[in-house]
C-alpha cells in the first residue's frame, strides 16, 4: 500500500480519498512510497549512497544538482521508496512547466545534469513496476513523467505499457542510442590495442604518425580535486576551440554547469573521483576528457578538442590513452554510457 508524506497536512487531507481510490485501482503494492516537498526532504531522509546504483543516482550528485542546476521555477518532491525491507531508494524529481512535442505542461523529471543520461536504480522488473506506481500516487498533478536512458527488456516495456493503460496513461519507450563498455580485464597492458580489429589498429597507427608530424603528444591525467579551478579554465580554453561553442554545448565554460562539477570534483563523499585527461600536442593543449573513475569503473562524461587538430584524430587518441591509463590503474570496465 502506498504512503503518501507530505509537508502540508492540509493537502494530504484534501487528497486522501482520492489517493485511497488510486490504490485500489493500481493494484497491490510490496513497497513503501513516501512523498515529500523541498531539498529538506532530500537531505533529512536516512538512506545513504547506494553503491550499487548508478554513480548519477547516488546522493552526492543529486544534491549538487539540486544545489546548482535545478531552475527556480521548479518544485522540488523527494520519493522515497522502499523496494525491500533492507534498501531504501531516494529519487528527487523538479515539478515545472515546460513545452513538450509542442505542448505546454507540469513535467515531472528526476533531477540531474542533463547530460547525465542513466537513469540506473538497479531495480528488478516488479521494483520498476512498483516504481511507476508509485509516480502515479505523487501527491501532485502532473501531465508527463520523463524518465532518463535506463535498460528495459521488451518484457518489461510491456509490463510498463499495459500498467499505464489500466491507468488511462500512455507510454513511450525510445531508444536513443547504444554506446560501448569495454571489459579492461581482458585488455594486455603490454599490448594495449591486440584486441581490435586490423581496421581500427591501423587507423591508431596513421593517427599516431600525423600526430608525430605535428611535434609529438603528451598524455596527462589528473584528480580533479586538486587545482580545480586551473584545470578547469584549460578545458574550457579548448572548449572555446571547438564545435561545442558553435553548438551551445561548452559545458565547463557555462557558469552552472561548472560550479556543479568543481562540487563534484572537490566533494569527498562521492564514490568516484573526477579525472581530467589532455592531449599536449606540440606543447599546447589540443583535447580533454573529463570523466568518473573508480577501481570498478570509469564513467566517460565529457571530451572535446581543438578544431586546429580534427585532422589528427586527436579525440580518438586522447580516449585510447584514457583507456591504457585505466587498464594500468586496475580499473574494470570503461563505460561511455553516461
Amino acid at each position: 500500500m502506498g504512503i503518501i508524506d507530505t509537508s502540508k497536512p492540509n493537502v494530504l487531507a484534501e487528497l486522501g480519498t482520492s489517493v485511497v481510490q488510486m490504490e485500489r485501482r493500481l493494484g497491490h503494492m510490496d513497497s513503501k512510497v513516501f512523498w515529500s516537498k523541498g531539498v529538506r526532504a532530500l537531505a533529512a531522509s536516512p538512506a545513504a549512497s547506494d553503491p550499487s546504483v548508478s554513480f548519477f543516482n547516488q546522493r552526492p550528485w543529486l544534491r549538487h544538482s539540486l544545489e546548482h542546476l535545478t531552475p527556480p521555477s521548479a518544485d522540488v518532491w523527494v520519493l522515497s521508496f522502499q523496494p525491500n525491507s533492507e534498501r531504501e531508494i531516494v529519487v528527487p524529481f523538479q515539478l515545472m512547466r515546460e513545452r513538450i512535442y509542442g505542448i505546454t505542461g507540469r513535467v515531472l523529471r528526476p533531477v540531474g545534469d542533463p547530460m547525465a543520461d542513466r537513469f540506473d536504480l538497479s531495480l528488478t522488473g516488479d521494483e520498476w513496476q512498483n516504481f511507476v506506481r508509485a509516480l502515479f500516487l505523487s501527491p501532485f498533478r502532473w501531465d508527463a513523467a520523463l524518465i532518463g536512458e535506463t535498460s528495459f527488456t521488451y518484457d518489461l516495456q510491456d509490463k510498463l505499457s499495459e500498467f499505464t493503460r489500466s491507468t488511462g496513461a500512455t507510454s513511450e519507450f525510445r531508444l536513443t542510442g547504444q554506446t560501448p563498455q569495454i571489459d579492461l580485464t581482458q585488455i594486455d597492458p603490454e599490448d594495449p590495442r591486440a584486441i581490435y580489429s586490423k581496421k581500427l589498429r591501423a587507423r591508431l597507427r596513421r593517427n599516431d604518425n600525423r600526430i608525430k608530424r605535428y611535434g609529438g603528444v603528451k598524455y596527462e591525467f589528473i584528480d580533479a580535486a586538486c587545482d580545480t579551478d586551473e584545470l578547469f579554465d584549460r578545458i574550457a580554453r579548448i572548449e572555446a576551440k571547438s564545435w561545442k561553442v558553435e553548438g551551445n554545448a561548452a559545458v565547463f565554460n557555462d557558469r552552472r554547469q561548472r560550479q556543479f562539477l568543481k562540487a563534484i570534483a572537490q566533494d569527498k563523499r562521492a564514490s568516484m573521483k573526477s579525472l581530467v585527461g589532455f592531449a599536449v600536442v606540440g606543447g599546447q593543449d589540443a583535447a580533454y576528457s573529463f570523466s568518473f573513475v573508480s577501481k570498478e569503473r570509469l564513467l566517460d562524461y565529457q571530451g572535446s578538442f581543438a578544431k586546429a587538430y580534427s585532422s589528427l584524430g586527436i579525440g580518438v587518441m586522447l580516449t585510447q590513452a584514457l583507456i591504457e591509463h585505466c587498464v594500468c590503474e586496475g580499473v574494470q570496465v570503461f563505460d561511455s554510457s553516461r
